[in-house]
């Protein structure tokens, strides 16, 4: 597995993650890119419902990265169609998987295939070869769009490189679900800001769902201010759970079935406080870092 100036790194479940070289984090929870993938974004993002609904699942995947939470769930998608509990009507022809990734490094997009190549995704072979067939006939501006077809199912994706933050008040098709995986908000807080949060209250579908890995309380305070109710799911390695977020309250059933768990009281009056307080950072040409600054600066305002 070579890339130049990439640096792979093994998880426990033995998929392939690697080094960021501005943060220095590694991409994903050591647990499992995989593990974490399936467990913090697919698993509780509510994605059969939304199907089941119209038979188009809309996606926004942010910092798309080595695209894990999106191969994680076209590959959910695909299983469960083949399976004998997927009720959905097919009679208007196949279900249609929209998703939208934005994405800062362009290098990646040469990661891909070989992330796609590994036995645990070894049922998105077709993907992988079009990644490899693409490769020698894309440009260098615009987006990268692919259309897929798969049994049962027509995936649309594109791909838009560049900082996040200047493009997501450019979109406005409303999604199912949004997937935020930026860098932790110790490093770079300027990629979790109130502001970004209320973009995504603007693009989420009634009854949809964002999905973090992050549950800093920073971050719970920046949602919470947008209108999301919050829940965690379950957790990953030695780490907590991650975060899902809903502007519509999540009924208890559901909760128990996709093993949820609400925030304690004793957290929400703890997002009351100085802890609660969000990072602040404007969606264009502001340098993320003052995000930190500004919010130590209210933090001491709120003591």
């Amino acid at each position: 597995m070579y890339l130049p100036n990439v640096l792979w790194h093994q998880t426990e479940d033995l998929s392939w993650s690697c080094l960021d070289p501005v943060s220095k984090e590694c991409q994903h929870n050591q647990a499992g890119a995989y593990t974490e993938a399936r467990l913090h974004y697919v698993a509780p993002s509510g994605w059969e419902e939304a199907l089941k609904r119209s038979g188009h699942l809309r996606v926004l995947d942010v910092c798309f990265g080595l695209g894990y939470n999106t191969w994680t769930l076209i590959q959910s998608v695909l299983q469960w169609v083949s399976s004998p509990f997927a009720t959905v009507d097919q009679s208007n022809g196949p279900l249609r998987v929209s998703i939208i990734g934005l994405e800062q490094d362009i290098r990646l997009q040469d990661a891909w295939p070989i992330i796609l190549d590994q036995p645990t995704l070894a049922d998105l072979n077709g993907l992988k070869r079009s990644f490899e067939h693409n490769k020698y006939y894309r440009t260098l501006e615009g987006p990268l769009t692919l259309t897929l077809d798969l049994p049962a199912i027509t995936v649309f994706l594109t791909i838009f490189f560049g900082d996040f933050r200047a493009m997501l008040p450019l979109l406005a098709a409303p999604v199912d679900v949004i997937f935020h995986d930026a860098f932790s908000p110790a490093r770079q807080p300027g990629l979790w800001s109130a502001e970004i949060f209320q973009q995504y209250r603007r693009l989420l579908r009634p009854g949809g769902r964002l999905l973090s890995y992050s549950t800093a309380h920073a971050v719970w305070g920046g949602l919470q201010e947008a209108g999301f109710h919050l829940y965690q799911s379950v957790p990953v390695g030695g780490k907590r759970g991650g975060t899902v977020a809903s502007l519509q309250p999540i009924a208890p059933l559901w909760l128990e079935v996709e093993a949820l768990q609400p925030l304690a009281a004793s957290t929400h009056q703890r997002l009351q406080g100085p802890a609660g307080v969000p990072y602040r950072c404007a969606l264009t040409e502001q340098p993320p870092a003052d995000a930190l600054r500004m919010r130590r600066a209210q933090e001491q305002r709120t003591r």
